[in-house]
C-alpha cells in the first residue's frame, strides 16, 4: 500500500471520528466528569467528591464530617470519617461483636430504633473491617436514617482503628435509594497513614 493510500485513508478515520463526536451544530456534547480531593487527618486520608453541595460540616485533627443537601428534597447525606480508640481482641468475631455492641449504644443514646440491619467482613488489604448497613428510626417515627458504615483495625497501633460512613437522612416515607456503591467507593479509596 502506497504512503498517499495510507495518508488519505488515515485523514478519512480522522474525520469520521471528529464528525461522530460533534452534533449537527458542531458542538461538542458535554459529559459531567465528577472531581476529587483528598481529605488527610490523624491516621488516615479519605478521597470524597470535590462538588459544589458537599460542604465540611466538622473538622478537627482526628475527625471530618461532610453533608450534603439533595437537590429535590429535604434529604441529607453525611460522609463521616474518624480515629477511634480500640481495646485489645482475642479474635475477629471480638472485634465484630464489639462494633454491633458500639451501634447499639448510640442508638440507645439518640433514642432510636434499628428498622434493618447487617454485619460483615470486608477485606481491606491484609486487614479485617466490619461494614454494618442499617436503617433506624428516630423514636418520634418522623425520620429514618439509612447509613453503611466500616470499622477498620489501624495497621500500625492496635489501640486505634479508623470509623467511615455514609449515610442519608430523610423523612419517613422518603424515597429508598442504595447507598452501598457510593459507600464502597469512599472506603476502597480510604488509606492509613501514620500516627
Amino acid at each position: 500500500m502506497g504512503i498517499k493510500k495510507i495518508l488519505s485513508l488515515s485523514l478519512l478515520a480522522m474525520l469520521t471520528v471528529s464528525c461522530a463526536s460533534t452534533s449537527d451544530t458542531g458542538s461538542v456534547e458535554e459529559v459531567y466528569v465528577p472531581t476529587f480531593k483528598t481529605l488527610s487527618h490523624k491516621g488516615f486520608t479519605l478521597v470524597v467528591p470535590d462538588d459544589a453541595g458537599w460542604n465540611v460540616a466538622k473538622e478537627s485533627e482526628y475527625k471530618v464530617e461532610l453533608a450534603k443537601r439533595a437537590e429535590a428534597s429535604d434529604d441529607v447525606y453525611t460522609i463521616q470519617a474518624l480515629l477511634v480508640r480500640l481495646p485489645a481482641f482475642e479474635s475477629d468475631e471480638d472485634f465484630k461483636a464489639y462494633v454491633e455492641k458500639s451501634m447499639t449504644a448510640i442508638d440507645q443514646k439518640t433514642q432510636s430504633t434499628i428498622i434493618d440491619q447487617g454485619s460483615n467482613f470486608i477485606a481491606y488489604n491484609d486487614n479485617q473491617c466490619v461494614q454494618i448497613n442499617r436503617k433506624t428510626e428516630k423514636s418520634e417515627g418522623s425520620v429514618i436514617l439509612d447509613m453503611v458504615n466500616f470499622t477498620c483495625r489501624h495497621p500500625v497501633r492496635e489501640d486505634a482503628g479508623v470509623y467511615l460512613a455514609y449515610a442519608k437522612r430523610t423523612q419517613a416515607g422518603g424515597e429508598e435509594e442504595d447507598l452501598v456503591p457510593h459507600a464502597l467507593n469512599l472506603f476502597y479509596n480510604l488509606e492509613f497513614t501514620e500516627l
